[in-house]
């Protein structure tokens, strides 16, 4: 191995997560070899993004046209309780212009692919290669050509089971939830305005994504998720229109729906030997906070202020790695922790939590201070 020449970075994933991390290292200067399945495609999805995360976009150099829909989300109305009382998050409390910004995957990915086009980058498919491990190395054999690296960041949380990831071991827990989501159109004129509602048996969030169109990602657990599945549309959106709090707007249009189940995975260690975990393979966590890609965006942050700040040369020896670790563990265990415990309050049945529940939300929506924190957390 002295004899062999170490440069590219070799960057698992061909989600949004991977396109981001090979962005900021073609930036710091790094060859990137992207590893991606054939055939893959941006999905239908609708990202909050974080205000602090948009800049960090204009900051690696994105383009603003494409992932800057001019639709920011001021407010945010949580219904809560068995009277579906309401607590209100407003951007102006903390002097912020916007809660968070709605980006659809395929322009962030389309804004992704351009900043990268006149980048060096080469691409290798997953099933075309043979991949090495080694406590010094990386290896990738592609059509008897061998290509060394000193460290591959695997980003993708659908090679889960890869025996790559079975040394590090995951814990994982299964919320025994559903999350339907679909969009529909409305008419009205609260617009930049979320709502969130949380029923004994579901989670409903309403994320506007033009001043008439809304997405929804409806959590639901998994008796009522296969109920809706055998309803026809008909029955689904009178089920659905039940449970919110439009009056009397007109809502049309309903899209596709799409299920898919629920569950929380957290890496113990986030290394081993020199593949480094960031992004869905490290964590995924319950989507009622619309956390998921903004912890993997903070987590490539975190990796690229290392590297500018420790001048390692060999970002790929544990002592690195172990720096990158350390810097990540909290905010991904708080965040996980949030989630886990706020969908065990708001979905307990119980009496008495729910009027602790209640007179808890009171308590914030009549303290700025408490609502600041809260809005700072997820705005950051």
């Amino acid at each position: 191995m002295e004899n062999k020449k170490i440069e590219p970075i070799i960057v698992l994933g061909s989600g949004i997560v991977a396109g981001l991390t090979s962005k900021m290292l073609t930036n710091k200067g790094f060859d990137v070899i992207r590893v991606i399945n054939k055939n893959t495609k941006a999905l239908n999805k609708i990202f909050a993004i974080a205000p602090s995360s948009m800049t960090w976009f204009k900051n690696i150099g994105l383009s603003e046209f494409l992932i800057n829909p001019n639709y920011p989300i001021k407010k945010i109305d949580i219904y809560y309780g068995r009277e579906q009382e309401s607590l209100r998050f407003d951007s102006k409390d903390s002097y912020k212009d916007a809660l968070a910004f709605m980006v659809k995957e395929k322009d962030l990915s389309e804004a992704i692919d351009l900043s990268l086009n006149e980048s060096a980058i080469k691409f290798l498919y997953k099933n075309e290669i043979i991949f090495e491990n080694h406590e010094d190395y990386i290896k990738i054999t592609n059509n008897k050509e061998d290509i060394y690296s000193n460290i591959c960041l695997w980003c993708d949380s659908e090679n889960f089971d890869d025996v790559y990831q079975h040394k590090i071991k995951k814990n994982r827990k299964d919320f025994c939830q559903q999350a339907i989501t679909f969009n529909f159109i409305k008419d009205g004129d609260e617009i930049n305005h979320a709502k969130q509602y949380f029923f004994s048996d579901s989670i409903l969030a309403l994320l506007p994504i033009s001043e008439n169109e809304i997405s929804v990602v409806w959590s639901c657990d998994d008796k009522l998720a296969d109920k809706l599945r055998e309803f026809d549309d008909e029955s689904f959106i009178i089920e659905f229109k039940s449970r919110i709090n439009f009056g009397k707007q007109l809502i049309s249009n309903f899209g596709r729906r799409s299920y898919f189940p629920i569950k929380q995975v957290l890496s113990e260690g986030l290394f081993d030997k020199r593949v480094l975990l960031i992004g869905d393979a490290a964590h995924t966590i319950h989507p009622m906070a619309g956390q998921g890609l903004n912890l993997g965006i903070r987590d490539i942050k975190s990796l690229e202020e290392l590297i500018k700040t420790t001048k390692y040369i060999d970002i790929g020896i544990k002592g690195f790695l172990r720096k990158y670790e350390r810097s990540r563990r909290s905010d991904t265990q708080q965040f996980s922790k949030l989630t886990t415990s706020l969908q065990w309050l708001f979905s307990s049945p119980n009496n008495v939590i729910q009027e602790i529940n209640r007179e808890g939300l009171k308590l914030v929506d009549n303290n700025r201070s408490i609502k600041n924190f809260f809005i700072k957390k997820a705005t950051t």
